[in-house]
């Protein structure tokens, strides 16, 4: 198997540290699913650049 997963259900968490994929766990509406990276981390940037809580309608993630 070649690559690295990028989002993925729960169930899939064996396949993230399979391929020793760092990331975090996020919600994405009512689900919960791993991504890899940091979007939160990223999300909370933007929110202490701009000043306030942002709301990015195209990063819809949450904890």
């Amino acid at each position: 198997m070649e690559g690295s997963p990028i989002l993925a259900a729960g169930r899939f968490r064996d396949l993230f540290e399979l391929r020793e994929t760092r990331g975090q766990e996020i919600r994405l509406g009512r689900r919960r699913y791993l991504c890899a990276g940091d979007p939160l981390g990223l999300l909370e940037r933007v929110r202490e650049a701009v000043g306030f809580r942002k709301k990015l309608d195209f990063m819809p993630v949450s904890q």
